[in-house]
């Protein structure tokens, strides 16, 4: 597994999550469709902003070795 190391701010993020118990922020959105849409369709469109998008798709995990 490649190491990163956070920058300043990440490093804020998850030393406030850890503090918290959880995640400390929410993403939300909304989407305004013109005519009929299959859900299908939508959940795509979604999946490919996800894809596409790096920083919506972080996830950071800690390993304490002993």
């Amino acid at each position: 597994m490649k190491k990163h190391y956070l920058t300043e701010p990440q490093q804020l993020i998850y030393d406030m999550e850890k503090f918290a118990g959880g995640g400390i922020a929410t993403v939300c959105g909304s989407v305004i469709v013109k005519g009929r849409k299959e859900i299908a369709e939508l959940l795509n469109a979604v999946n490919k902003l996800y894809r596409l998008n790096d920083a919506l798709c972080i996830k950071i995990t800690e390993t304490i070795r002993t």
